[in-house]
């Protein structure tokens, strides 16, 4: 074999995280292990987190019209939809602490959507995280 030949090696590697003083990313040999799904269920309010920002997606790419676009293809009312919207006006960190919620094994969820909506009575975010913080003691 001679140096213009062409060689081709094919192997698996992964980007792993290590922990500890030498953390950083490393390459691994083989596929990446599969993440573990965590017990229990996602908050009702992540959810509709989600699915307000999926909401707006398609807003802003064209594909629905408007919020009775949305309210007819999803099958819920009108009102409903602004509802859901209106989690798009809390304070980007109150929108993280939501998505982190961790999942509820039993019974009710930590915080409701009559929860957020005294939270977003303002649109202030100070005021906002003011009144996270109340709904947040709680849980």
């Amino acid at each position: 074999m001679s140096a213009a030949d062409p060689t081709t090696i094919r192997f698996k590697v992964c980007l792993a995280r290590r922990a500890g003083p030498t953390r950083g990313l490393t390459l691994e040999e083989g596929e990446r292990p599969a993440a573990e799904a965590p017990a229990g269920r996602m908050a009702r309010v992540t959810r509709l987190l989600v699915q307000a920002h999926y909401f707006q997606r398609l807003l802003d790419r064209g594909e629905a019209k408007d919020l009775a676009d949305l309210a007819r293809r999803y099958g819920v009312s009108r009102a409903r939809v602004t509802q859901i919207m209106d989690l798009l006006l809390l304070a980007p960190d109150i929108q993280e602490a939501l998505l982190l919620l961790p999942t509820t094994a039993k019974g009710p969820d930590p915080v409701t959507a009559l929860d957020l909506r005294r939270v977003g009575r303002s649109a202030k975010w100070t005021e906002q995280r003011t009144e996270w913080g109340r709904v947040a003691d709680v849980t």
